[in-house]
């Protein structure tokens, strides 16, 4: 978010859907500021983040609540340079961003779907902020309570694969991709995460986290502790996690862009 090309973390305040990103060296929080504009209005969400006009730069994708319209955010690091809806500019029924990747080796960045109920997944091929065609995974759905929580390239291997994170017991799981065809897949190591922990790591996954500042030690904009409620999305290569306490928090992490061509090692 800041061009020295090391991811950063972008937090949503679920009240008042203030944005704020924290500037990272790594794990180390160097510094901060509000985005600009700092809110979105009503049940607007930030669901992934992505460059959607090839210039270079990382954009926000925000899903509406309740009316599953999706509209995108034009960035130049902080600064809203602009904005459209996706075309076609809603998703029906109980469908849900979980993340942003480039699904059909084009260079370009598509959506990855999942429906909550039926835990169906289902990628829009994008060209910029136009579907182009769609698909559903192979296999197209998930078991139980299992849940797509990241979109990332796991095996180093230069395509997108889909992590996983069952929601009662915990466990994290990850399908290595080819496009949307499942090859293999692997439990993490450790498989488990205890207590109320839940991963936010990943291409938008929407989650509710609960950050304990005692056990977390996840601070506020201001760098003071306290305990502020928000919904969890992420975008990035690492996975993160929150522990039960009073306060719930969002985190969106940025990978830093490679050219149209190029993948990350």
């Amino acid at each position: 978010m800041n061009g020295d090309g090391k991811p950063d973390i972008v937090l949503q305040e679920a009240s008042t859907k203030q944005l704020y990103v924290w500037y990272m060296n790594g794990v180390n929080r160097t510094g901060g500021a509000y985005l600009n504009p700092k809110t979105v209005s009503n049940n607007w969400r930030v669901a992934a983040a992505a460059d959607f006009n090839a210039d270079g730069k990382t954009d926000i994708l925000l899903q509406e609540h309740s009316t599953r319209q999706l509209y995108v955010w034009y960035m130049n690091g902080v600064n809203r340079t602009g904005g459209t809806y996706l075309n076609p500019k809603t998703v029906s029924n109980s469908w849900k961003v979980v993340g942003a990747a480039d699904m059909n080796a084009d260079g370009k960045a598509d959506i990855v779907l999942q429906e909550a109920s039926t835990k169906q997944l289902y990628v829009w091929y994008m060209n910029g902020v136009n579907r182009t065609g769609g698909a559903f995974l192979n296999p197209k759905t998930v078991s139980g309570n299992w849940k797509v929580v990241a979109v990332q390239d796991m095996n180093a291997d230069g395509k997108p694969d889909l992590v996983l994170q069952e929601f009662t017991t915990k466990q994290m799981y990850v399908w290595y991709m080819n496009g949307i065809n499942r090859t293999g897949g692997a439990f993490l190591n450790p498989k488990t995460i205890g207590g109320a922990w839940r991963a936010v790591g990943g291409n938008g996954a929407w989650v509710t986290v609960a950050a304990s500042a005692s056990s977390a030690m996840m601070d506020t904009p201001n760098g003071t502790d306290d305990a502020r409620t928000a919904e969890a999305s992420a975008s990035g290569s690492k996975q993160a996690g929150c522990n039960a306490g009073t306060g719930l928090i969002a985190a969106l992490l940025l990978l830093p862009l490679l050219p149209a061509g190029l993948r990350r090692k």
